[in-house]
């Protein structure tokens, strides 16, 4: 009797199990969020992996070696996402400057400046960690805002790697411009260019298959939108894409270093 009836409360158990299953809503809202769609660019209907190319219509295509794309997808890339964070993914922008901006001309107000609030720090350590602002998004409006009735940020030209990605959709082959992607880009902290380091490869790969800027294995320095610590107020901080390493000379007014520009999505 006893046998009969722990058969009878496990089958009841694994009734109940299915059917818990079975009501369980999908993750994403209802919808996988790696289900295929028609219609659209990319193959998936949003970006959700690291390494996924993003499209003027918000779909994606996963990269992977020997992806091809048509003429079509490359003339609409817009991105190369290199990390999830939940909700939100964030990408690198196909186009980089590598001709060299400064992160702000010498005559600009904030060269001598200190700003506290953008102040990010770098431990090298195996894994790299940060202190301080992490989230480079709002660091020119923070610079415009310290600078009170000095703010000459809205002046073309004293600022030129914040500008770079600012007016990101005026670069050529950008693909942003009349998209809804046009605005929002900006300068990564540097705790941000390093998320895109750890990545580097597979950035580099899809970033390559679309015809866009690749960071390499040579010694280049990207400017970050990180001040310095405030024992030198007329730094702020680069990356080395080749190690990665910060540079010590990061004059703000130093137009040798390359610039990449960043967006949410």
């Amino acid at each position: 009797m006893k046998k009969v009836f722990s058969l009878v409360a496990v089958s009841l158990a694994l009734v109940l199990s299915a059917s818990l299953i079975s009501c369980k809503a999908p993750s994403g809202g209802g919808k996988d969020p790696r289900q295929e769609v028609s219609g659209k660019i990319g193959k998936y209907e949003k970006p959700y992996e690291v390494g996924d190319i993003l499209f003027t219509d918000g779909s994606a295509t996963a990269y992977k070696s020997g992806l091809t794309l048509t003429a079509e997808q490359k003339s609409k890339a817009i991105a190369v996402i290199y990390k999830v964070d939940g909700l939100k993914a964030y990408g690198v922008g196909l186009v980089h400057n590598r001709s060299g901006l400064a992160w702000c001309l010498y005559e600009a107000k904030g060269m001598d400046k200190f700003f506290s609030d953008i102040q990010c720090t770098p431990y090298q350590n195996a894994v790299w960690t940060f202190t301080g602002d992490t989230d480079g998004s709002d660091n020119f409006t923070k610079i415009s805002e310290a600078l009170g009735e000095d703010d000459d940020t809205g002046t073309p030209g004293n600022y030129p790697a914040f500008e770079f990605a600012k007016n990101y959709k005026n670069q050529a082959n950008s693909h942003v411009s009349g998209t809804d992607y046009e605005d929002d880009w900006y300068l990564p902290s540097v705790a941000e260019l390093y998320d895109i380091w750890t990545k580097k490869a597979t950035v580099d790969a899809a970033s390559a298959l679309c015809g866009g800027s690749q960071f390499g294995n040579e010694v280049v320095y990207y400017w970050s939108s990180s001040q310095f610590p405030s024992s030198h107020p007329e730094f702020a901080f680069p990356l080395c894409f080749y190690d990665p390493s910060y540079d010590y000379d990061y004059t703000k007014s130093f137009s040798a270093y390359y610039v990449c520009c960043i967006r949410v999505f």
